[in-house]
C-alpha cells in the first residue's frame, strides 16, 4: 500500500511462496504472513527490518481443507477499513483455496 493512501484500502501481492507445508486438520502446520508498514514509500526488495512490524496473519491446518505442499504459491490480499482494521486473506492456487 502507498503512503497516506485512504481507507478504506486494499493491497495485493501475487506470488509469495509458503515456507512450510500446511495439513489439513494439524494444528501445529502454522503458516505466518508478517505485516509491516512504513512511513515513506515502500520499495520492492527493501529488507523487512527498515519497516515496523504490525502483526502476523497466521493459518494453521485447522482452517484448510487440501494438503498445500511447502513452496506452494500463494496471493495475499491485505485489506484495511475506515477503522484500521486489517484483514488479510491467501489464496492457494495448487488447491484453488482461500482463506
Amino acid at each position: 500500500m502507498g503512503k497516506n493512501k485512504s481507507l478504506p484500502a486494499k493491497c495485493v501481492l501475487n506470488g509469495l511462496k509458503t515456507t512450510q507445508q500446511l495439513r489439513p486438520g494439524v494444528a501445529n502446520d502454522v503458516l505466518r504472513i508478517p505485516v509491516y508498514q512504513c512511513d515513506d514509500n515502500p520499495e520492492m526488495g527493501r529488507t523487512a527490518e527498515l519497516y515496523e512490524y504490525v502483526s502476523d496473519g497466521v493459518i494453521t491446518g485447522n482452517e484448510i481443507d487440501s494438503f498445500i505442499p511447502k513452496h506452494s504459491l500463494v496471493d495475499s490480499t491485505l485489506i484495511v477499513d475506515s477503522s484500521e482494521q486489517m484483514t488479510l486473506e491467501a489464496y492457494f492456487s495448487a488447491t484453488d483455496m482461500s482463506t
